[in-house]
């Protein structure tokens, strides 16, 4: 999607939070997520021995086109505490399906059902849903529940900073099966100190805040 997130940014994460990302009762926290098809570059970021303990979500597309060696690649890291979600098929939003209830059951068969097939003949077992383009419909999540029972999209407001964006701070105590996130890749125009001014927001009000961004480059 020619969007960069710059190794600064996670540095910059990891120096305010102070320990790993994880969800503890009454205590701030990130939930950090990537999206789409840029295995490589998560391993090669992910996988460095000063990021150890460190975990993200990384939802996969197109799982139908990954090398053996990247699907390696997501069960070492996997294996290391981080999860792998399932994001469609082949990245066909609701948008694609013009939002139509009608069509609800005609998604997952096409978008849902393959992919989570593609993903448990290697291996996999996912229990994670990311919306492609964040188009999400309340019709559609109840049908994609029963096979992927926690869901995440996306939230934006050009007139807000990102620490105003109440939607993507959540309370620790609670559980929740749906997650509203906004992006941190450079095209998002979340500025450095606009970011750092968030997870401040966060760690003061004891908040999760879910954020997501797709390509990671030095």
């Amino acid at each position: 999607m020619g969007k960069l997130l710059g190794s600064f940014y996670l540095a910059l994460i990891l120096v305010l939070t102070g320990f790993p990302v994880r969800a503890a009762t009454n205590q701030a926290g990130i939930v950090l997520t990537f999206d789409d098809t840029f295995v490589d570059q998560w391993y090669g970021f992910f996988n460095r021995p000063d990021m150890q303990g460190v975990k993200a979500t990384f939802f996969v597309t197109q799982w139908h086109t990954l090398s053996s060696l990247q699907i390696e690649k997501l069960r070492v890291l996997q294996s290391s505490g981080s999860e792998i979600g399932c994001h469609s098929y082949d990245h066909q939003g609701v948008g694609s399906y013009k939002f139509d209830p009608a069509r609800v059951n005609e998604y997952v068969a096409q978008q849902v059902i393959p992919a989570v097939n593609n993903m448990m003949a290697s291996g996999f077992n996912p229990v994670s849903f990311s919306y492609p383009s964040g188009e999400r419909d309340e019709n559609y999540d109840a049908a994609i529940r029963p096979l992927l029972p926690y869901l995440r999209s996306t939230f934006s407001n050009n007139t807000k900073t990102l620490s105003q964006l109440n939607e993507v701070y959540h309370n620790s105590d609670s559980r929740y099966a749906y997650l509203a996130g906004d992006g941190i890749d450079n095209s998002y125009q979340n500025e450095f100190a606009e970011i750092e001014q968030a997870l401040i927001h966060a760690k003061n009000n004891q908040e999760i805040i879910t954020l997501y961004a797709h390509r990671i480059v030095d």
